[in-house]
């Protein structure tokens, strides 16, 4: 199970310079407490996670996803990775 919690960072992650918090998981047993907080303030931080998931994939091409023995395959036809 992936869950994720804030981490301090330098601003630089595995050499790559990013705005972006760094991320790690966090242990099941800790989740409802972690949820707790991320739901505190009506959800800010919740709702500014949620947020930085929109940049997730986006550096994936969609060379395999638009290949024709993979056309059929994509459950909608305009949802690829971009």
């Amino acid at each position: 199970m992936s869950i994720w919690k804030d981490v301090p960072s330098s601003g630089s992650y595995l050499g790559v310079r990013s705005n972006r918090r760094v991320t790690s998981p966090i242990k099941s047993s800790h989740f409802e407490s972690h949820l707790n907080k991320l739901q505190a303030d009506a959800h800010f931080l919740l709702s500014e996670e949620f947020e930085d998931l929109k940049d997730v994939g986006r550096n994936q091409t969609m060379d395999v996803a638009r290949l024709p023995e993979n056309r059929g395959k994509n459950r909608y036809n305009n949802i690829l990775p971009c």
